[in-house]
């Protein structure tokens, strides 16, 4: 006759606290995935909007300065300085809720 002492298995309680501990862990990962997914859709929208700027950015920069009101000064140690003028333009995209403004400066072209 067999004991029931002899008998090998795991008890209701050991079982659900192994079904808690898996939830836990699982849930942990979902949710470490969940904000990679988010934070990765983030920057695309934000590289989206970068690239809108560039563009922008080319454009003006194909088209040249409408005007010679800015000037850009560059001082050089011992050299001296050297003065450019031409314009400072802007652009800014947009794509979704992110947005990504750019400003350059757009040198005349110089006169031979």
């Amino acid at each position: 006759m067999k004991s029931r002492n002899s008998e090998h298995g795991f008890t209701l309680l050991e079982v659900l606290v192994a079904i808690v501990v898996l939830g836990l862990a699982v849930g942990s990962i979902l949710l470490v995935f969940s904000n990679s997914v988010t934070w990765l859709w983030a920057a695309g929208q934000r590289s989206e909007a970068l690239n809108a700027a560039e563009t922008g950015i080319a454009q003006k920069l194909a088209e040249g300065p409408k005007s010679d009101d800015d000037e850009l000064s560059i001082e050089f140690p011992g050299a001296g300085k050297m003065t450019v003028k031409g314009e400072l333009a802007e652009a800014t995209g947009t794509s979704g809720n992110q947005s990504s403004t750019i400003t350059a400066f757009l040198p005349e072209e110089p006169e031979e």
